[in-house]
C-alpha cells in the first residue's frame, strides 16, 4: 500500500511489503533463521532475492515478486509450530527474533481452546495497521462518518494514544475460550516443573530424534530401506516432528521401491489406537518441495479426482502426501517405541521373497449371482433384488435407483454411517410398479428415545436422464464424503399428503438429528456421478461392487480364528457377512443342476485356496453377462452385457461397523483380519477408489466400452451372471 509511514514508520508516501515465513514449519519439522527479521529492518536481507525462484510467469501471482519495489520491508513470523516446545523472547538483549509481527495459536501449545490465537505487534508495526487497515469491524470505532472516509479507532483519537487491542479486536471476542487460557498456562507451569519452556523442547526433541534414527535404520529382510524420511539433518535442526513415507520390499519397473500409501498407513496405525497425520498438513509449498511435485503434477491430479484429505495416496507410483508425527510435552518415549512396534509389524517384511503363484487355471469356475442389492438412501439399509421382481433395470449410473438418495445435514452435508448409527436403521425400498420410495425405520420404539414412527412413501424420480424425476425439488450444492456436488432436497408434488419440512420432521424423529433428503441431481453437471465414469448417483467411485460368497466365507473364518472374545460362544451363524461391504453384486460358484452330477468346472474344491480370491483376476478383464445364466460355451450364450473390472475397492474402519444395527464393534477384528492377507498385492494402485495397495477387499466394476446405451434395454438379476475363459487367481494376489 501506499501513503505509509516510510522507513522510519512516520508520514509520506511508500510502498510497503510484508515478508512472511514460519519459524519452524509444520510438515517436517525444519528451523529457520530467526535472525531474518532483525536482517531485514537493518537492510542486510533482500526478500525478493529469496523470493526469485517462486516468481516469473509460471509462479503464483504471475511473476508479482519482481514489480514490488518496497521502500519499507516488514516482517511477520509465524510461530505456531514453534512456541509449542520452544522459548520465545522477542525483545532485550537475549531475544530470540525480532520480528514486526508474530503470530501463534495457543491451541498448538496447549491442544485446547481451539480457535484462538494471538497477533504480537511491535509498537511502529501497530501504528502502521492504525494508519491503513482501510476497515474496521464492530467495536473498534468512537465515531465515524456514514458519508465520508473518516473513523476514529477505539484506544486513540487525533494525536492521541493507541490501543492496538481496543482497535483491532473486531466484533465480540471468544471469551470463554479466553478464559480457558489461565488454565492452559497452569498446566504447562506444572508440567514443565517450574523449568524453563527449553525443557519441554529438549523432551520432545530427544524423543523424536531416537524416533528418526530406528525409523531411519528400518530394513526389510532383503535389506531394502523400510521408510524415507524428509527434512532431517536440517542446517538448524529439527523440531520434534518427524515426517515420513514408508516404503515396500519390491522393486518396480523402474527398479524403485514402491510407497506405502499414507492411508494405508493411517489405517492399519489406527488399529493400534495410533492417532498421526497424513496427508500434506495444509502446507502445500513443503509438501510439494519434499515430494518433487511441479505444476504439471498438480493439474494432473486434479484432474484424475484427487482432492485434500481424501484417500488418493499414491498417484503414478509416487505420493501425493506423507506420514507425520508430531512430539510435544506430554509424549512419553513409549508412544514412540508403541508406534516403532506397530510400523514393524505392518510394513516391515521379515521374510524374503513372495510365495510362488500357482498356475492359472486355464478356464475360470462357472459363477452365478447369489444376491443382487440395491441401496436407494446411500448409507442406509439395503434392498435385495428377489427372483420374484424378474431382474432389475439397469440404469446410466449402474443399477437403477442405487445410492441415488443421501441424508444431509443442515449444511448440506452427508450424514455418515459412523457418526449417525441412525442411518443403518432406515430401510428404504423403491416399488417399480408404484414408482414409490418408502422408507421404514427397524429400530424398535423407545430404543434411544425414538419413537414409534409410519412410513415415509414418496414419490419415485425416473431413471436416468431421460425422465425427469417426478418431485419438486430445489438444488443445492452438498458435501458427499468431501467432494462438492449438486443435488435437489427432495419435495414432494403438489398434491401430496407430505412436503420437504415434514420429510425433515420424519427424518428428524427417526434419527435424532436434523436431517434431509437430498436426490441426486438430474440437470448439468458431473459433480455427483461416480468417479468411473457418467450418470447421476452418490456413488463414490465406480458403478458396481462385486463380492463373492466364497471371499466372504473364508474372512469369516479367519476373523473367527483372530477375533479372541469377538469369536466365542455357540452362535454359528457367520460374524461378516456379505452386507458389512455394502456390495451391489454377489456371485457365486455356480452350484449343480439338479440331476447333475458335476459342478462347475475349474477351481479348487469349495473352501479350498482357490475360492478367496479368484476375482482379484478381474481388475482390467472383461466380464461377461449372460441372460440364460448357464455356463456354456461362448457362441451358445446370449450376451447381456460387458463389464470391465475398474480395480480393488479399498477398505477402512466401515467394515467394522454392524450393518443392521449401525453400531461400531471395536473388538471386531474384521479390518484387521484383511490388513494381514489382503494388502498391498492388487492391481497398481491406479482403481477406480485409487486403492489397489491398500486394504483391499471386492472389486469395482464399469460398463465396457461400447456399451453406452446398453443399459437401456437391460436388466440384472440373480441367475444371471457367468464367467468365462478368465485367469483365475488362487495366491491372495
Amino acid at each position: 500500500s501506499h501513503g505509509g509511514s516510510g522507513s522510519g514508520g512516520g508520514g509520506g508516501d511508500a510502498a510497503h511489503g510484508l515478508f512472511c515465513y514460519p519459524a519452524e514449519s509444520n510438515f517436517d519439522g525444519r528451523l529457520a533463521n530467526l535472525g531474518l527479521c532483525e536482517q531485514l529492518r537493518q537492510g542486510a536481507f533482500d526478500p525478493l532475492a529469496a523470493a526469485a525462484p517462486l516468481g516469473g510467469s509460471g509462479g503464483r501471482g504471475g511473476g508479482a515478486f519482481t514489480t514490488c519495489d518496497a521502500a519499507r520491508w516488514w516482517s511477520l513470523l509465524d510461530v505456531s509450530k514453534y512456541v509449542g516446545t520452544s522459548p520465545l523472547r522477542l525483545s532485550g538483549p537475549e531475544a530470540t527474533a525480532r520480528p514486526d509481527f508474530a503470530v501463534l495459536s495457543f491451541y498448538k501449545i496447549f491442544g485446547f481452546p481451539t480457535g484462538v490465537g494471538a497477533l504480537v505487534c511491535r509498537r511502529e508495526a501497530a501504528e502502521l495497521l492504525r494508519r491503513h487497515r482501510g476497515y474496521f469491524g464492530g467495536g473498534t470505532v468512537s465515531a465515524l462518518s456514514v458519508d465520508h472516509d473518516w473513523e476514529v479507532l477505539h484506544g486513540g483519537g487525533a494525536g492521541g494514544s493507541f490501543d492496538l487491542a481496543e482497535a483491532l479486536e473486531d466484533g465480540s471476542l471468544n471469551y470463554q475460550a479466553i478464559l480457558a487460557l489461565q488454565h492452559g498456562f497452569d498446566w504447562l507451569g506444572q508440567a514443565c516443573l517450574g523449568r524453563p519452556m527449553a525443557a519441554a523442547g529438549l523432551h520432545a526433541g530427544s524423543i523424536a530424534e531416537w524416533f528418526a534414527g530406528k525409523l531411519a535404520a528400518l530394513r526389510h529382510a532383503s535389506g531394502r530401506s523400510a521408510a524415507r524420511l524428509y527434512g532431517r539433518g536440517a542446517a538448524r535442526g529439527n523440531g520434534p516432528v518427524v515426517a515420513f513415507n514408508l516404503l515396500r520390499d519390491e522393486r518396480g519397473d523402474a527398479g524403485e521401491q514402491p510407497y506405502v500409501g499414507y492411508a494405508e498407513v493411517e489405517k492399519l496405525l489406527g488399529l493400534e489406537k495410533i492417532q498421526l497425520r497424513t496427508g500434506c498438513f495444509c502446507n502445500t509449498g513443503a509438501c510439494a518441495r519434499q515430494l518433487g511435485v511441479d505444476f504439471a503434477d498438480a493439474k494432473r491430479y486434479a484432474a484424475a479426482g484427487k482432492v485434500c484429505g481424501d484417500d488418493r495416496d499414491v498417484i503414478d507410483g509416487r505420493p501425493t502426501g506423507c506420514v507425520r508425527i508430531s512430539f510435544g510435552l506430554s509424549s512419553v518415549f513409549e508412544d514412540a517405541l508403541c508406534c516403532l512396534r506397530a510400523i514393524e509389524k505392518y510394513f516391515v517384511a521379515k521374510t524374503l521373497g513372495i510365495a510362488p503363484r500357482r498356475a492359472a487355471a486355464a478356464v475360470a469356475p462357472g459363477l452365478e449371482i447369489a444376491r443382487l442389492y440395491i441401496y436407494p438412501i446411500k448409507s442406509c439399509g439395503a434392498q435385495e433384488v428377489t427372483h420374484e421382481e424378474g431382474g432389475w433395470p439397469l440404469g446410466p449410473a449402474g443399477l437403477a435407483y442405487d445410492r441415488m438418495y443421501a441424508i444431509v445435514d443442515e449444511a448440506g452435508k452427508n450424514l455418515r454411517a459412523t457418526k449417525c448409527s441412525g442411518l443403518a436403521k432406515l430401510q428404504p425400498r423403491v416399488c417399480l410398479r408404484s414408482r414409490t420410495l418408502t422408507i421404514s425405520t427397524t429400530q424398535a420404539p423407545g430404543d434411544d428415545g425414538v419413537e414409534a414412527l409410519p412410513d415415509l412413501v414418496l414419490p419415485l424420480g425416473g431413471i436416468g436422464s431421460t425422465n425427469e424425476p417426478e418431485a419438486d425439488r430445489c438444488e443445492r450444492e452438498i458435501r458427499l464424503c468431501g467432494r462438492q456436488c449438486r443435488a435437489e432436497v427432495v419435495a414432494c408434488a403438489q398434491g401430496q399428503a407430505l412436503d420437504e419440512l415434514e420429510i425433515s420432521r420424519w427424518l428428524r424423529r427417526a434419527l435424532g438429528v436434523p436431517a434431509s433428503l437430498a436426490c441426486a441431481s438430474t440437470g448439468g453437471g458431473d459433480a455427483a456421478a461416480p468417479r468411473g465414469g457418467g450418470g447421476k448417483s452418490f456413488a463414490n467411485d465406480a458403478k458396481f461392487l462385486l463380492v463373492s460368497e466364497e471371499s466372504v466365507a473364508h474372512l469369516d473364518r479367519r476373523a473367527r480364528a483372530a477375533g479372541g472374545a469377538w469369536a466365542k460362544g455357540s452362535d454359528p451363524a457367520p460374524r461378516v457377512t456379505a452386507l458389512h461391504f455394502r456390495p451391489n453384486i454377489v456371485v457365486r460358484r455356480r452350484r449343480p443342476r439338479p440331476g447333475s452330477s458335476s459342478s462347475a468346472a475349474g477351481g479348487a474344491a469349495d473352501g479350498g485356496p482357490g475360492d478367496e480370491f479368484w476375482e482379484d483376476a478381474i481388475v482390467g478383464k472383461a466380464v461377461c453377462m449372460r441372460a440364460d445364466g448357464v455356463a456354456a460355451a461362448p457362441a451358445t450364450s446370449t450376451p447381456l452385457m460387458g463389464l470391465v473390472g475398474q480395480g480393488p475397492c479399498g477398505r477402512c474402519t466401515m467394515v467394522d461397523v454392524h450393518p443392521a444395527s449401525g453400531v461400531y464393534i471395536k473388538e471386531s477384528p474384521t479390518l484387521r483380519t484383511l490388513a494381514a492377507f489382503r494388502r498391498g498385492k492388487l492391481g497398481s494402485g491406479e482403481g477406480a477408489g485409487g486403492g489397489g495397495r491398500g486394504i483391499n477387499f471386492g472389486v469395482y466394476l464399469d460398463y465396457a466400452p461400447g456399451e453406452p446405451e446398453a443399459w437401456r434395454r437391460r436388466r440384472l438379476g440373480p441367475g444371471s451372471f457367468a464367467v468365462e475363459e478368465m485367469a483365475m487367481a488362487v495366491d491372495g494376489c
